[in-house]
């Protein structure tokens, strides 16, 4: 019984955390190498709450996410990319795929090396499964000029 109470009280401050920060949309196009974004996605739509960012320190990109689904999920599968922006679009610098889980709630963070005078943003595609159902969302965290 605690325990669903402090699920239940994380699930909230999570929540109004998400609604209070800044949102705007993003837009992509079906090419990968082609997604143009403008800055943070704070809560997709549907519902799940997700929380994504990318800092820069040190040389260092730390990518992380961390996914809450509407109900227990039989697998969550997420595939975070770190994109740089080059001559006009995003280009893929790293991929790490297959990071599982099942339940309702997963945390992925990825650290990479990275050289400055560039502008870096992760991308995070969370593939959700549950009996035959299957969904696949596509993030972005904020930009980054380091």
């Amino acid at each position: 019984m605690r325990n669903h109470w402090c699920k239940t009280i994380l699930l909230g401050i999570l929540a109004v955390t998400m609604i209070l920060g800044n949102s705007e949309k993003t837009l992509a196009c079906d090419n990968l190498e082609c997604e143009q974004s403008s800055e943070i996605v704070t809560l997709s739509s549907g519902m799940n709450n997700t929380s994504r960012h990318l800092t820069v320190s040190k040389g260092t990109a730390e990518m992380k996410i961390s996914y809450i689904a509407e109900t227990k999920m039989d697998s969550i599968v997420v595939s975070v990319r770190l994109q740089k922006y080059s001559s006009g679009t995003w280009k893929r610098l790293k991929i790490w795929d297959d990071v599982k889980s099942s339940g309702r709630m997963i945390t992925v963070t990825k650290n990479y090396k990275v050289t400055s005078g560039g502008k870096y943003r992760a991308k995070f595609v969370v593939t959700t499964k549950n009996g035959n159902s299957q969904k696949t969302e596509t993030f972005f965290s904020n930009v980054v000029n380091y």
